[in-house]
């Protein structure tokens, strides 16, 4: 499972990231915290052919809050906490990003 999104990455305006994957999640069940970062790569053939990741976004989650940075802007929102014991933690981190601002355009791949 991954996202499907264009997005700049620190390497200027012409290097985009169009895949993205989950490479690290970290979750706190007692107190509702979680981080889940994402890798983007220029596209899923560069990603299975073993290409280094050209960008990184990090969500981290406290309660029913989220926040991440994109660029130099910090965005934080009201986002009920996503995970549970018995829900599978990346399709919930996929499906919950997707509803966040700037990335309701992404699509699963």
């Amino acid at each position: 499972m991954a996202l499907s999104i264009e997005r700049n990455t620190p390497f200027g305006p012409s290097v985009k990231a169009r895949y993205w994957r989950i490479i690290q999640t970290n979750i706190n069940w007692f107190s509702r915290t979680a981080s889940v970062q994402i890798a983007g790569f220029t596209d899923e053939e560069s990603y299975k052919a073993g290409a280094q990741a050209i960008a990184q976004v990090t969500f981290e989650w406290y309660q029913d809050k989220v926040a991440y940075n994109i660029g130099q802007n910090q965005n934080i929102f009201d986002c009920k906490f996503p995970f549970s014991p018995v829900t599978g933690v990346l399709a919930a981190a996929y499906s919950t990003i997707k509803t966040l601002e700037t990335w309701q355009l992404a699509e699963d791949c």
